[in-house]
């Protein structure tokens, strides 16, 4: 439903399935990304936070998706630290340098940004 812009009943859909499996972190993972595509930062960083520890494994496009929410309320240096484990897992996503571009222009490194930005070109 998400991905074709059903963004209310996708948001149904997954608010079912963590009550029925509050460990399940894929669960937890789409309805924060639901969350941050509905303008809901924090409440996209609460459930992409409990997304990563249900697992208890770091999902790279789960790591991207909390830096981008906490991007979104302004906490740069904490986005920092996401997409960093983002590019660490799968280093291979431009979208993931794209986006620490972001956060390092942000914190003031422009060099960084840069050569993120050069990086997700290459990708």
């Amino acid at each position: 439903m998400l991905r074709l812009g059903r963004t209310a009943e996708a948001r149904a859909d997954l608010d079912r399935a963590v009550r029925l499996d509050a460990s399940y972190g894929r669960a937890w993972a789409w309805r924060g990304r639901a969350r941050l595509l509905c303008g809901d930062a924090a409440g996209a960083e609460a459930d992409l936070t409990r997304a990563i520890s249900a697992r208890r494994v770091e999902y790279a496009w789960i790591s991207a998706w909390r830096g981008e929410a906490r991007a979104a309320l302004g906490d740069a240096a904490g986005a920092r630290v996401d997409l960093d484990a983002a590019v660490a897992l799968d280093p291979g996503q431009g979208y993931f340098f794209l986006l620490r571009a972001k956060a390092r222009a942000a914190l003031g490194d422009a060099p960084g940004a840069t050569a993120d930005l050069a990086a997700a070109r290459e990708k």
